[in-house]
Order: structure tokens, then sequence, then C-alpha cells
């Protein structure tokens, strides 16, 4: 597996991965969000390929020393196969790079897989953030020290 960062021409690609891999559309980035993330700057995306194929991709954005994880997206095809531990370790050394000392993000409370995932890779829930997705769900706000 090779990961790399990805660039505003990988968009429809990142777009297609992340629709096969929500179960829930409100959840997926689109091409105009994506877009306008890239234009503000600050924002990076990094694809883990399996030969040709976007296996999965990690999406965040740095404001001074905190980055703030917005998805982590597996193809169904490849979960459960060690990518988002890749995707997010990959993430973990460049932020360190650049003097990034913590990482926060929002997970939905029922995606248990998920949950699971950020926990074994050393992030800790800190509060719930009631009602926050469209349709009413709660997020658990985790975060993890880099430093």
């Amino acid at each position: 597996m090779e990961i790399k960062l990805l660039s505003v021409s990988d968009v429809e690609s990142i777009v297609a991965l992340s629709e096969r891999a929500f179960t829930d559309i409100s959840d997926v980035w689109n091409k105009d969000m994506i877009l306008s993330a890239y234009k503000n700057g600050n924002f990076f995306i990094l694809g883990a390929y399996s030969e040709s194929l976007l296996a999965g991709c990690i999406l965040y954005s740095v404001a001074a020393d905190t980055a703030d994880i917005e998805i982590v997206a597996t193809h169904p095809a490849f979960r459960r196969k060690g990518v988002g531990r890749a995707l997010i370790t990959d993430a973990e050394r460049r932020l360190s790079e650049n003097r990034v000392c913590k990482i926060f993000l929002e997970v939905r409370a029922g995606n248990e897989p998920a949950l699971s995932l950020y926990e074994k890779c050393g992030f800790e829930r800190i509060s719930v953030r009631k009602k926050y997705y469209k349709d009413g769900e709660d997020a658990v706000v985790m975060i993890k020290n880099i430093v």
C-alpha cells in the first residue's frame, strides 16, 4: 500500500470513495466542499492506494498547532485491513513534523468501528456534542496529543 498526498485533481476519486464508504450520504463531503477547503489553505488529503485503486483517504485541516480530522474513509473492500490506521499514522507523522501537537475529531456516537479504530490509535473521548449530525445523532469528540 502506498500513501501519498492528494490534490485538487483527485477530487472526483475522493468523492466517489466517500460515497462508497459512508452509509449516510450527509456525511460525505461533496466536490464543492472539498474544493472550497483546498482554497482556504491548510487543508490536506492523504490517499492510500492498493495498486491503482484508492483504498482509503483521510481529510484534515490545520490551524496553528492543532489539526482536525474531517473524514477517514475506507473502501468497503479494504475495511479491517489496516488502511484507516495507516492513514492516521501517516497523518500524525506529517503533522508532528509540522509542529502540530493536538489532533481533534468528531465521530458519530453509534459508529462503533470508527470509535474502536480511533481509540486503538490513541485518541481519547473528551466530550459529546448532542444532536451534532443532521439526523440528530450525537458526536463523540476525541483528542490525541502527538507531542
